[in-house]
Formats: structure tokens, C-alpha cells, sequence
């Protein structure tokens, strides 16, 4: 029995924290690409293909990347916003729990939940860790409480 989906659709988020790697692959693409036309597989069409991304999520998210910028530009921040300020394996600087020193970590995805009392705001990471035997990835959850 065949297995048929009515509508299938996906979040343009995950693509959205890529936008900012996205527009300077596509200006390096078209600094490097021979012109030509727009074939499957080569170079033109590849950049064609980046361009309509780009163009939707900068058309999709306009409000967001406006109201984003607004408040970045005197050094503030939403919390229904906070996703839009890690991209995948975007460095973060924290301290740590134990010893109020410095620590900087890798961001590796993020997600908010509800909580008795709230949201709260979710990134996990991971750093290079030392447990007095061996060295190696270790994980970390920071949470960000709402605000």
C-alpha cells in the first residue's frame, strides 16, 4: 500500500541561522564563477539556485532581520529573538559554573521550552574537557531564562 503525504513542510529557521554563511559563499561564488548559462550541475546554476535562498529567507524573515538589527545596534536583544544570534558551531563565550572563569564553548543547537513559570531558552554546546583522566568533547546545557 502506497504512502502518500497530503503537505509536507519545513521550518525555514534552521536554514535562516545559515543566511549570513550563505550570502558570502553566493559573493564568492559569483567573484569566481565563469559566466555562462544556467545548466544543471555547473557553477551559474549553482549560484542561481543560492540566490532564490537567499532571496526567500531575506523575504520570509524581513521583519525579524529588521528588528533584529534595530536592537543589536544599541546593544540589545529580545528573548524571541535569541535564536537568531547562534548559528551552528558559532563560538560562545560563558563562565564557568565552578570557578566564575572565562569559557568558551561551540554552539551546537538551541530550542526554547516552557517551564512552570515560564520560557526559557536553551543552547547546547560542547567544549574540550579534562576530568583529571582523560581529555576529550564534553557537553553542556546553558539555559537563558526568560526576560
Amino acid at each position: 500500500m502506497p504512502f502518500f503525504w497530503d503537505r509536507i513542510w519545513v521550518s525555514p529557521k534552521p536554514l535562516f541561522r545559515y543566511l549570513i554563511q550563505f550570502e558570502k559563499d553566493l559573493a564568492f561564488r559569483k567573484g569566481s564563477a565563469h559566466q555562462g548559462p544556467a545548466e544543471p550541475g555547473n557553477a551559474s546554476s549553482h549560484i542561481r539556485q543560492l540566490e532564490v535562498l537567499v532571496e526567500f529567507l531575506k523575504g520570509h524573515y524581513v521583519s525579524t532581520i529588521e528588528s533584529r538589527q534595530a536592537l543589536l545596534e544599541h546593544g540589545e536583544i529580545r528573548f524571541d529573538l535569541l535564536w537568531t544570534l547562534f548559528p551552528p558551531n558559532t563560538i560562545v563565550y560563558t563562565e564557568s559554573y565552578e570557578f566564575n572563569l572565562p569559557r568558551c564553548l561551540k554552539f551546537n543547537w538551541s530550542e526554547e521550552e516552557k517551564v512552570r513559570g515560564g520560557r526559557v531558552f536553551v543552547l547546547d554546546c560542547c567544549y574540550l574537557g579534562y576530568d583529571g583522566e582523560s581529555l576529550g568533547d564534553a557537553s553542556i546545557l546553558l539555559v537563558i531564562e526568560e526576560f
